[in-house]
């Protein structure tokens, strides 16, 4: 039986958030692989997920609290035992653990870090350069060229970039759609996306005569806590009576996450400076996935995807009567946007096949 792949995610606890597909999309494109196993080491709460899945072992490991410490224990032992290591979600903390666990250099592929995003100070740069230097070994992964380009020139030689992998979409949530349902928040509600902008949105329109449904995902961050910000929204947004408001509060299986994208507009007013030009959304993957236009912030990922395929609208001015024109004008000719929006996805669907990443991991390439 061959070694498996450790999946190491501490912040994966349920089907919420972008672990569970990211992780589901991997299983997927692994199917042809009969031999291929995988080990998760994750969150309480993941007992269970993947049970009927003969090829995963998962292990419910971290708690809420004393994440790191266990984190580098765990990658203590892993660096040490058969099979090689996947960090979904990796940060610089990731890299400093991994040095601190090794003795000595860790070998070549058997360790791979996908990074989302990285914000680094010169200090920090500085730091990472001196365990590049004694971590020749490590694969990078970059979600674009610009990330890409930012470790290279923090010393990771061996930086690979992919695109983001996407769990694709049920085949029912592509089929129709093409009339408009309501004006869509969807994944978890934080400042840094825009929450505070939906609830004045909201409130914009009702003190209009057009008064659009609205579909609101509420679900928490991974930490499990709701900024105080985004909890004072919520209760302003209570407080409005708005008459067209549906709220999505719990745990939604993968059908019914897809489903929101039904008929959508899905709202991407994502702080420009938190999201910058290499920073990828899942959220903007899946909703074009389903032909759901976005409206997304100008200078973000989100925004090139947007323009690329005309599939929405890019907003340099966030505010609530800005957004509101947006809605009207893609509202007024839904079945386009939603045309161009669903070929974006078809496109992208290949672009983003989680294949690409899997032969990465499985590669022995030096």
């Amino acid at each position: 039986m061959s070694a498996p792949i450790h999946i190491v995610e501490p912040t994966f606890r349920d089907k919420t958030g972008h672990c569970y597909s990211h992780i589901s999309s991997l299983l997927l494109a692994a199917d042809h692989a009969e031999d291929l196993r995988f080990e998760i080491w994750a969150g309480k709460g993941t007992a269970g997920l993947f049970e009927s899945v003969q090829k995963v072992t998962v292990h419910p490991v971290f708690g809420r609290i004393w994440k790191r410490p266990k984190t580098l224990l765990l990658y203590r032992r892993l660096l040490r035992r058969p099979g090689k290591v996947y960090v979904p979600t990796a940060s610089r903390r990731d890299l400093v653990m991994l040095d601190l666990a090794a003795a000595g250099a860790i070998p070549p592929n058997k360790v791979y870090l996908l990074f989302h995003w990285l914000k680094l100070t010169e200090a920090k740069q500085r730091h990472l350069r001196r365990i590049a230097a004694r971590q020749p070994g490590l694969v990078i992964i970059a979600n674009s060229d610009a990330l890409g380009e930012k470790l290279r020139r923090c010393g990771f030689e061996q930086t690979r970039v992919v695109s983001y992998p996407l769990l694709p979409a049920p085949q029912d949530a592509t089929d129709g759609g093409a009339t408009f349902r309501h004006v869509l928040f969807a994944g978890a509600a934080r400042v840094d996306k825009g929450f505070d902008r939906v609830h004045a949105l909201i409130a914009h329109f009702m003190k209009t005569d057009i008064q659009p449904p609205f579909l609101v995902q509420v679900s928490p961050p991974h930490t499990g806590a709701l900024e105080p910000q985004v909890q004072k929204s919520m209760h302003e947004l209570d407080a409005l009576g708005y008459p067209n408001m549906r709220k999505n509060t719990q745990t939604l299986h993968e059908d019914e996450y897809f489903d929101q994208f039904h008929g959508g507009i899905c709202l991407q007013l994502y702080d420009p400076q938190a999201f910058a030009v290499d920073r990828v959304s899942g959220v903007t993957l899946d909703a074009l996935g389903c032909g759901c236009p976005v409206i997304a912030t100008a200078g973000t990922w989100m925004a090139k995807v947007v323009e690329r395929f005309d599939a929405g609208v890019v907003i340099a001015d966030r505010s609530a009567s800005a957004v509101a024109e947006v809605v009207g004008r893609i509202v007024n000719d839904y079945a386009a946007y939603h045309r161009r929006a669903l070929e974006g996805g078809r496109v992208l669907r290949q672009e983003h096949d989680a294949r690409h990443l899997l032969k990465i991991v499985m590669s022995d390439e030096r």
